[in-house]
């Protein structure tokens, strides 16, 4: 079994503040717990409003990650591309590299997603609420992606809509 690093770019816009953002964290630390470090596992997170920042480095570490996901609170804009452009995977090594980009809007996107996957990496949207950008998840994910329904395309890269009861699942699809 090959180890995973997935690195969770996750919009922290001022739309994702309160329960949104609550609901969201909790999700994003229930996927750390389920990663295998065992395999070889690594996890890091990169959030993004307005502009985006690498929270926390790819790391098999479970709680700091934690801990750098729990400082997460909403406000600013949409810069989508940013938050995938500021995602550092490790060079080398036999890992799948894999993005799981969530965002609740319409933000800022141009090609960053098609940069990441012509370097290998699977990248997979979550359109979270009713509110996101149909258009956008599919740019991220290079698949369809419509409010109610969830598809893979041929690499792999899935666009996933979920609400605040599916959010926890979703993320562990």
């Amino acid at each position: 079994t090959r180890a995973i690093e997935t690195i969770l770019v996750i919009d922290k816009s001022g739309s994702m503040s309160g329960s949104k953002m609550s609901n969201v964290r909790k999700a994003a630390k229930n996927y750390v717990d389920n990663i295998n470090v065992n395999a070889g596992d690594k996890i890091g997170v990169v959030a993004f409003d307005s502009g985006a920042s690498k929270i926390h480095g790819l790391s098999s570490n479970k709680g700091s990650v934690k801990n750098a996901i729990s400082g997460l609170n909403g406000n600013g804009g949409t810069d989508i591309g940013d938050g995938i452009s500021r995602a550092d995977f490790y060079n080398g090594g036999n890992a799948v590299k894999a993005m799981v980009v969530l965002s609740d809007g319409h933000g800022s996107i141009n090609n960053e997603a098609d940069n990441a996957r012509s370097n290998g990496v699977e990248v997979h949207g979550i359109m979270y609420g009713s509110g996101a950008s149909e258009n956008d998840m599919k740019t991220v994910s290079d698949s369809e992606c419509t409010a109610d329904s969830s598809q893979e395309n041929s690499d792999g890269d899935t666009c996933w809509h979920a609400t605040t009861s599916s959010i926890d699942s979703v993320y562990n699809s």
